[in-house]
């Protein structure tokens, strides 16, 4: 049985594929991808004109009580409030997916989908297609409506504004400013690893993240793993997850990039770029510039075992990036973080907004 959320998407569903799965998309997409391709430009204008008309779009369908339970200030304390704890655990604040009708529902898929690359829409639409199925199985933490909406300051293209989306296993933080995009912090997990039966069968929607990690775990000499290898029993949660503060993120450890081949560089990179491609195209190109530019100072950190299938526990972690991947209680349940450290939430960006337009 279907919750009345996923029907409210199902009525203006499109055809999509998602990972690991080969079933026809049914329960999560809330709209046709190909529906805002145009998104998808080189011109990082057009693309933020795109991300403010969908914010614009759904805002306006929202009635007045709604609208005023979704705008907060762009440095109101409710941006940092995400987590990757269930809605009756951590209770979220805005208008979630379940409140919405099926038009708005839709609404809202098109502004994530604005935001996202194709490969980010459809890990996000995985992620919540996993959390139908485990709601439908009769577990209670993992409502697909409990997705929260709020604004932070009003969509523009001139103004810095940014919006999020919060629920148990996708918090997503977008900063918008002058052309630009963000998408940091942001939180990806999902638990199990792959759905086990079904049409759903095979659904993976975190399995890149992993797989990679052990490919270059694997590539590494006996020395080079023995420097990467923090302790091999370890079961951390994330340290610079919600609710942290960067003074209390630990130092960068383990091996440096400065220790690797060119290959194994590039495999690095690659890994990276699996967590930033989640970012609308062209502004994801911009992020791995920045990455790439200071890939000197970035350092692997790993705890746990390394062959496949063994419970483990990553941090990649620079001046411009911080990713954390942890296997939460088995290895079956996975929580993962993706961090700027110099412009969370656009906090660069402000600083150089406020000297450039508010210098008085």
């Amino acid at each position: 049985m279907m919750s009345p959320f996923i029907l409210a998407m199902l009525a203006c569903s499109g055809d999509s594929k998602e990972t690991g799965s080969s079933a026809p998309a049914t329960v999560v997409d809330g709209v046709d991808s190909g529906a805002v391709d145009s998104v998808e430009t080189t011109g990082r204008t057009e693309s933020v004109g795109a991300i403010v008309d969908a914010a614009r779009a759904f805002l306006a369908a929202l009635d007045e009580p709604q609208r005023a339970s979704v705008q907060f200030g762009l440095e109101h304390p409710e941006r940092a409030d995400w987590s990757n704890l269930p809605h009756a655990v951590h209770e979220r604040r805005g208008v979630s997916f379940g409140e919405l009708d099926a038009a708005t529902v839709g609404l809202g898929w098109k502004l994530i989908r604005a935001c996202l690359s194709a490969e980010g829409d459809q890990r996000a639409r995985s992620i919540m297609r996993m959390e139908d199925l485990l709601w439908n199985d009769g577990d209670e933490n993992a409502d697909p409506g409990n997705y929260f909406f709020s604004f932070f300051d009003d969509p523009g293209t001139e103004a810095m504004w940014g919006w999020q989306l919060d629920g148990h296993h996708l918090a997503l933080n977008f900063t918008v400013s002058e052309g630009r995009l963000s998408m940091a912090p942001s939180l990806w997990g999902t638990t199990p690893k792959s759905w086990p039966t079904g049409p759903f069968a095979g659904l993976a929607p975190m399995s890149e993240e992993e797989d990679r990690a052990f490919a270059w775990m694997a590539s590494l000499s006996v020395e080079q793993r023995a420097m990467a290898q923090l302790d091999a029993g370890a079961n951390p949660n994330l340290m610079a997850g919600p609710s942290s503060a960067p003074d209390a993120w630990p130092e960068p450890a383990g091996l440096s990039s400065t220790e690797l081949t060119e290959a194994q560089r590039a495999a690095l990179v690659d890994w990276i770029a699996v967590y930033v491609n989640n970012l609308a195209d062209g502004h994801a190109s911009d992020r791995m510039a920045e990455i790439e530019a200071t890939l000197d100072d970035v350092s692997v950190a790993w705890m746990g075992g390394t062959v496949p299938g063994s419970m483990m526990y990553y941090r990649i972690q620079g001046s411009r990036v911080l990713i954390e991947f942890d296997h939460t209680v088995t290895a079956d349940h996975i929580h993962a973080v993706y961090r700027d450290p110099l412009n969370d939430y656009g906090v660069n960006w402000l600083g150089k907004h406020r000297m450039e337009h508010h210098s008085h």
